[in-house]
């Protein structure tokens, strides 16, 4: 199995509103994308210019699903989304 986590710091008006909007929208992609398994969006409750404001954990049966859930293109519309108001992202990849 493969977890994927990405961190993503935002900026923008209404940021609020911008991250609940694009928690459902990832959520969303449990059902129209077969190879994601599932995912967990979080919303950080701490307001600190240091800390990511959006959590991502999804998982996979393989390395090969993962590389399809990345190309995929609901995947690719509301990653699209996310990158225009992302300031900074961090991302892991592992086995377990």
């Amino acid at each position: 199995m493969i977890k994927h986590i990405v961190l993503f710091k935002l900026s923008g008006q209404d940021k609020m509103n911008f991250m609940k909007e694009v928690k459902l929208e990832l959520e969303n992609l449990v059902e129209s994308i077969d190879e994601l398994k599932s995912m967990e969006i979080g919303i950080s409750y701490i307001e600190d210019e240091s800390m990511p404001d959006l959590s991502l954990i999804a998982n996979f049966e393989d390395k090969e699903a993962l590389d399809i859930y990345q190309k995929h293109p609901e995947h690719m519309k509301v990653g699209k989304k996310i990158k225009a108001r992302a300031t900074g992202r961090a991302v892991v990849d592992y086995e377990y």
